[in-house]
């Protein structure tokens, strides 16, 4: 299960603090990739971020440079992939041919899952954020480790982004 919000706040959040100042998205034309960009755009904006522009990509994604190069020729710190599982994973492997990875620019997947890493491999998955929903209270090994964590004595939230590196 997860949580477009958790997953918006969790990716964002960081990234902005680890010095993604401005973002461009490439968005899926439906619902869940408009709130992605919409929810991110707001933690972006209350992070001090900027988005810079956007633009959106048909469901069935099977060729995504046009819109890796728009988003490449945006001169945005971080480009967010608010997208499916499917998708962020092909946009990636693409990234990965054109050596984006390598350059000023970061790629953030707000849908890619660890699932997702294996197929990828880690020559290209190397470096990306990935958002793991984790539920504290699931089951009794699930509580110990949350015991004490976090401020004031709290569980930890829900969403955790976990770097690639």
């Amino acid at each position: 299960m997860t949580d477009n919000y958790a997953q918006a706040k969790a990716v964002t959040t960081e990234a902005v603090k680890r010095g993604a100042s401005t973002w461009f998205f490439i968005t899926a034309d439906y619902v869940l990739g408009r709130n992605i960009e919409r929810d991110a755009t707001e933690f972006v904006k209350h992070s001090g971020g900027k988005v810079i522009g956007s633009v959106v990509h048909p469901l069935e994604l099977t060729d995504a440079t046009a819109f890796l190069l728009a988003a490449q020729a945006s001169g945005a710190k971080a480009i967010g992939l608010a997208t499916t599982t499917a998708n962020a994973a092909q946009i990636l492997k693409q990234a990965h041919e054109f050596r984006m990875e390598r350059g000023e620019q970061r790629l953030f997947a707000f849908n890619l899952q660890e699932r997702d890493i294996q197929s990828l491999g880690l020559d290209v998955a190397q470096g990306y954020f990935i958002n793991t929903p984790f539920y504290w209270d699931l089951n009794n090994e699930g509580r110990v480790p949350g015991r004490g964590v976090g401020a004031g004595g709290k569980s930890p939230a829900v969403a955790t982004v976990k770097s690639l590196a």
